[in-house]
Order: C-alpha cells, then sequence, then structure tokens
C-alpha cells in the first residue's frame, strides 16, 4: 500500500485514501454496522504510509460513530485474551462513555442534561434537576431505577460488567450516597490493576477479571459501544519506557516538590502502559493528597525512570521470592520476566499479608502457576484464619524450607519484613551474597 499509487516499477499498489473510503463503505457502513466482524492485513511500503493509514483509518471510524483503538502488537500479547482486553480497556475513555450512556437515558425521558457543562458533569442530578425545574430526590430515584432496568436487564452484557457501568453511572449522577472511591476501584478493575478484594466487594465485584472471562468482557464492552453511541478515541503515552523487570519510577506528586517511588508490576514487554500498586497512607500527600483524591483518567504524570537495579537475572540455582504487601509489585514483573525467559528452574513466591483483605492479584498468580509448573504460589495471613498458610510470611518460609543452601532469595517489602526474611534465610543457610532485598517506605515510615 502507498500513499500514492504510483511505483517506480510498475508494481500495482492501494491508494491509501482508496482503501480507506472502501473499508468506510463496505464494511464500517454495511458489513460490521449489520452485525458482522472482520479482520484486514494491511502492509505499508514505509513508515510514513502506515502513520497516514493509520490516522485515515482512525478518522473513517470516528466518523462513523465507532470506538477506535489502536494498539501495537510488538507491546500486547495478542496472543492472551485477558493481556488483550486489558490493554483495549486502557485504551477506553470509560467515563466518557458512562456519561454518554446517562445521556440517553435522560432523553429517554425528555429531560435534557445541564447545557454547556462537560459531559460527565452535565449528567449531575442536582444540575439537571435545577436546569429543569424538578425536585432532586424524584429525579434521582427516576434515574436510578432507568438504569436499573435498562443495564442489570441488559443479557447480552456480563453480569460483573453490568455491575461495573452500573456503578460508574450511579457515581456521576454525583447524589448524596456516591462515593467517589467506588468510580476509582471500578476504573482499576477494568484495565486490569490490583484491587483487593474487599474493595471489589463493596462496589459487588468478585474477582480479577480471569482468562476464561476476557472474551465475554469483550462482547460486553462491543454491546456497551452500541449502546452509548461512542465515537472512537485513542489515548497513548507519548513514548515507551523500557525497563527491566524489578525496577522502579520516581513519580513527581503535583504542587508539593515532592516525589515517591514505585516499582513497575508489569512485564518489561509492556512498555506502554505502566502498572503501579499504592497502598492508601492516610495523610500521605501522594495517595492521600493526590492519587486516591484528585487524580483521573487522562490526567499528565511526571515520572523519571527507570530506575534501581533490583532483579532477577538468569540463575541455575531455585528462588525463593518473598512480598510482603505492595512490595509484591516488583516480584509480579520478575515472575512474568523469568518465567517468559526461563530465567530460574523453579520460582517459590510467597506473599504476606495481615488480614485476607491485605492480599490481592491471588486469582492472577494461581492462574499462573497452574500454567507453568515452575512457579508456586503461596499467600499466607499473619492475623487471620483462613484455608491457606497462616503467620508470619517469614515463618512460613522456614517451615517450608528446612535447608535454602544453593538457592537464592528476593525480598521486597517493609524494612522490618526485609530484616526478618534476611534472618530466616541466613538460619536456613542460604548464602547472604545470594540475598537481594528492595525496602519499600511510604509517608507513615517518614522521620
Amino acid at each position: 500500500m502507498r500513499v500514492k499509487p504510483t511505483t517506480s516499477d510498475g508494481t500495482p499498489a492501494l491508494e491509501v485514501d482508496e482503501y480507506v473510503k472502501h473499508v468506510r463503505n463496505e464494511y464500517l457502513h454495511a458489513y460490521v454496522h449489520g452485525g458482522g466482524a472482520s479482520v484486514k492485513f494491511v502492509a505499508g511500503d514505509e513508515d510514513t504510509t502506515t502513520s497516514y493509514f493509520s490516522k485515515r483509518l482512525e478518522n473513517a471510524a470516528c466518523d462513523c460513530g465507532y470506538l477506535h483503538v489502536r494498539l501495537d502488537a510488538a507491546q500486547t500479547r495478542v496472543q492472551f485474551v485477558e493481556e488483550l482486553f486489558f490493554a483495549v480497556s486502557r485504551n477506553v475513555d470509560w467515563v466518557r462513555l458512562a456519561a454518554d450512556f446517562l445521556h440517553r437515558v435522560y432523553a429517554g425521558l425528555d429531560i435534557p442534561p445541564d447545557p454547556g457543562q462537560p459531559p460527565e458533569v452535565s449528567v449531575q442530578v442536582r444540575r439537571v434537576a435545577e436546569a429543569n425545574g424538578l425536585h432532586h430526590g424524584e429525579l434521582y430515584r427516576t434515574v436510578r431505577r432507568r438504569l436499573e432496568r435498562e443495564l442489570l436487564g441488559e443479557n447480552l452484557l456480563m453480569h460483573q460488567f453490568r455491575v461495573a457501568m452500573l456503578r460508574l453511572c450511579e457515581s456521576l449522577l454525583d447524589w448524596v450516597d456516591t462515593d467517589a472511591d467506588e468510580h476509582n476501584i471500578v476504573l482499576r478493575w477494568l484495565r486490569g490493576h490490583s484491587v483487593p478484594v474487599a474493595e471489589l466487594r463493596t462496589v459487588g465485584l468478585h474477582a480479577r477479571v480471569a482468562r476464561h472471562q476476557a472474551r465475554y468482557m469483550f462482547n460486553s464492552l462491543s454491546r456497551w459501544v452500541h449502546m452509548t453511541g461512542a465515537p472512537g478515541i485513542v489515548v497513548e503515552l507519548d513514548e515507551p519506557m523500557t525497563f527491566d523487570a524489578g525496577q522502579y519510577a520516581e513519580i513527581t506528586v503535583p504542587g508539593t516538590g515532592l516525589s515517591r517511588q514505585y516499582s513497575m508490576a508489569n512485564p518489561p514487554w509492556e512498555q506502554r502502559f505502566l502498572e503501579f500498586h499504592v497502598r492508601r497512607t492516610p495523610g500521605g500527600a501522594a495517595t492521600d493528597g493526590w492519587m486516591f483524591r484528585t487524580l483521573r483518567c487522562g490526567d499528565p504524570v511526571e515520572l523519571t525512570g527507570p530506575l534501581g537495579d533490583f532483579g532477577l537475572r538468569a540463575q541455575e540455582e531455585p528462588a525463593i521470592l518473598i512480598a510482603g504487601g505492595t512490595g509484591l509489585a516488583p516480584l509480579k514483573s520478575i515472575v512474568q520476566d523469568a518465567l517468559a525467559r526461563d530465567l530460574a528452574p523453579q520460582l517459590h513466591l510467597y506473599h504476606g499479608g495481615r488480614t485476607e483483605d491485605d492480599l490481592y492479584d491471588v486469582a492472577f498468580f494461581r492462574d499462573l502457576a497452574a500454567e507453568h509448573p515452575a512457579l508456586t504460589y503461596r499467600p499466607c495471613l499473619s492475623e487471620s484464619t483462613w484455608d491457606g498458610a497462616v503467620g508470619l510470611v517469614t515463618d512460613v518460609v522456614a517451615e517450608d524450607f528446612p535447608s535454602c543452601r544453593g538457592m537464592s532469595a528476593y525480598l521486597c517489602g517493609p524494612p522490618a519484613m526485609i530484616e526478618a526474611g534476611g534472618k530466616v534465610l541466613k538460619n536456613r543457610r542460604m548464602a547472604p551474597r545470594r540475598i537481594h532485598r528492595e525496602k519499600f517506605l511510604d509517608a507513615s515510615h517518614a522521620a
């Protein structure tokens, strides 16, 4: 394919604009619009042609009312359906889609939203009620009933997807009993980020989207886009960041002159979307004052990286990986990288928390261990009884390994856990040079 259909050797070549016109008329307007699906392979003669075609296709998709998402197959393992779903999901403006759906709900009630406001603001119940001379409470109950009827009764949406969209729409209504945190919990769940089970339950969700559910989530997203009539949108990082598993980035907290360090939890081949595990610290400038309070989808974030040298290199001995709390982040990246590149013969991952609410990504690691015999996964609780390991995570390791001679270890978590883990491993005859540490500090540890 070429921008212009002229070639020096007379070889036939497609012209970009003509081909995009064909796709728009024959597929977007007709075949796909009628319920079909199609896969097209296009090869450009040079990078400028590819970029031009991509832009023209995006314009055509948006003009036809489609949601347009651009992915880089070099950055996304498209053969894994759950990773493909999350990559697409992170490119979707979920808030705008929910706002568009609420506009349709109001239209069905013959009640126009507040004019002159951004879509996500114009649908707030109080604004709409005041603009139309209606009682706030009565309008909220009417809209809520319509939402529940149209969303919960839509059988083409997966149940968990229906619940998530209902919660997201309800958060935009901005009513008195709406919890602002629910909005962020739903978005993090949709994008595949780690969310504690206790937080998921507060919004009616139960577990991370697993591989066997991702295909149905894709179908639900397609139906949801149709229900909202959303235009296409593309959201990309301005520059991919290359990093090694175990490294971290330094994130600037706006308006404070402060910065915080967070390890990348995603594997190194995912460079356009970075996953961080962040624990909310009461009074913390970064978490309580920004990330969990005012940070929203689409806000720019300034970060520096990659930094640090913590990580697992190719080795012949088995490795024990011990995480406390959000110290799981770099170990999640390391485990995925080590399994993909066969860096160690055996990986033993331990994750410790006080109660079950402190654990996350349990289903993810159990599924990963089921797929890879080289990985064993042991979540531990120190202050609760359950059907898993009980006790301090370092004590559980000591019980499992009478001797750690000839093994290596990678520890990440609070300083007390790191210190205790080092002592346990040395007592089990592990060579000190094979014990690798990464301490996690937050605002609660500040002097």
